[in-house]
């Protein structure tokens, strides 16, 4: 159940998470809206679990949705902290996810369980290696106007690269050094060429670590 909820984490923290949310955080009704998304997205990808876990996911939502109010108030607070408030907060949130993870997993029976298989830490590994590495890469280069700037013109084609880095490393793993002709194309034009290749790869490498540990 872990992955799963994992999953639904990630798609409603990130992709599915407008500009506006993020803006307007402060008010009950994005802030419901955010919660919501979660609940909802978790109902999707646990199937008919749903059916004996939801109030453990409600609970889980309502942690949820008091974790982002005070990481919110902080932030307006001490601004000049946010990348380690954003790093707190996605750790507490996996905390909790695993803690919640751990209680319905006792609670379910066999037959019960979502479908199994890879494809949740796959497409998690898939996720984090383009938008959610995105997303994070910009609150931590913030106070680097010029590369910032870079990682929003560029952020389509690094995201791609990313994923072709993961896949090549996933399907060829011993022979993986060829994905560098593939995976130069994107920063030829760039300022911090190096260092966004760099960055990328090992963010690739680190997903693809992490898929086959989880396997």
């Amino acid at each position: 159940m872990f992955w799963h909820l994992m999953l639904a984490h990630f798609l409603a923290d990130y992709p599915l998470q407008s500009d506006w949310l993020v803006d307007n955080k402060r008010t009950w009704w994005a802030s419901v809206i955010h919660i919501a998304t979660h609940l909802g997205v978790m109902f999707v990808i646990v199937g008919p679990a749903r059916l004996m876990i939801w109030p453990q996911l409600l609970v889980l939502m309502l942690f949820h949705f008091l974790m982002d109010w005070t990481k919110t108030s902080l932030g307006y607070r001490w601004p000049e902290a946010q990348s380690l408030q954003y790093v707190v907060d996605q750790l507490i949130h996996i905390g909790s996810i695993f803690l919640f993870a751990t209680w319905i997993d006792r609670t379910l029976l066999p037959g019960q369980f979502p479908i199994n298989g890879a494809w949740p830490v796959l497409a998690i590994g898939y996720l984090l290696a383009t938008y959610v590495w995105f997303i994070s890469e910009r609150i931590f280069v913030r106070n680097n106007p010029k590369f910032l700037r870079e990682v929003d013109d560029s952020f389509i084609s690094r995201m791609f690269a990313r994923g072709v880095i993961l896949s090549l490393v996933l399907l060829i793993r011993p022979g993986f050094e060829a994905f560098a002709l593939v995976t130069l194309l994107p920063y030829t034009k760039q300022i911090f060429r190096l260092r966004s290749l760099v960055v990328d790869t090992l963010v690739a490498l680190a997903m693809a670590i992490l898929i086959n540990l989880a396997i």
